[in-house]
């Protein structure tokens, strides 16, 4: 199974940094995005069962929600 971790936040990569150390090695492979350039690509290359959003500050396309499970997580209301 691939996980994808997207986040702005320095404490984001964290997280997932603990996450890919805390036994998942066996059942996941957990890829860690944090510059929004980077996104498209790492869904394109990864083709995760489910991308989780920690406090990610860009819009997400279409294009992403439409073909992936995604989850958002984020400490205030989101805007849009």
């Amino acid at each position: 199974m691939n996980l994808l971790i997207a986040t702005s936040q320095p404490w984001g990569a964290r997280v997932g940094e603990a996450i890919k150390a805390d036994g998942l090695a066996g059942i996941a492979d957990v890829v860690i995005v944090d510059k929004r350039g980077d996104l498209k690509k790492a869904f394109d290359d990864v083709d995760p069962e489910f991308a989780f959003f920690l406090h990610w500050s860009a819009k997400v396309t279409d294009a992403i929600l439409d073909r992936w499970r995604c989850v958002n997580f984020h400490c205030t209301p989101l805007p849009y």
